[in-house]
């Protein structure tokens, strides 16, 4: 079940990550990290899986996570720093790239 909770929450990373979306981005990572490999370290220590069942879960996390960034960095032409600056450094009221407020506002201007 740690495995699938970090896979599942893995692959919500990408879009969170996409989209700038720092709440579901910290949750994702949060899951994947804490829920998964936390959880997994601990049945590692505790002799319920062997080395080689840990290792073929944490190499593949790890590039997937280095991947992720990667790639988005290419489809935004950003560097890792770039890409996690929206974390520490996102302005409250910016406007969102996923153009979220765009579609709002379109509903309300057709909805008069």
């Amino acid at each position: 079940s740690a495995c699938l909770g970090a896979l599942g929450n893995g692959l919500c990373a990408a879009r969170a990550l996409y989209i700038k979306n720092r709440v579901w981005f910290i949750g994702t990572v949060w899951g994947t990290w804490v829920g998964g490999l936390a959880m997994y370290i601990s049945a590692f220590m505790c002799g319920v899986v062997g080395l080689g069942h840990f290792l073929l879960f944490l190499v593949p996390l790890t590039v997937y996570f280095a991947a992720l960034f990667h790639f988005n960095g290419m489809a935004h032409d950003q560097t890792v720093r770039e890409q996690l600056a929206f974390l520490f450094f996102a302005q409250p009221n910016a406007p969102r790239t996923d153009g979220t407020r765009d579609i709002q506002m379109r509903r309300l201007t057709e909805s008069t």
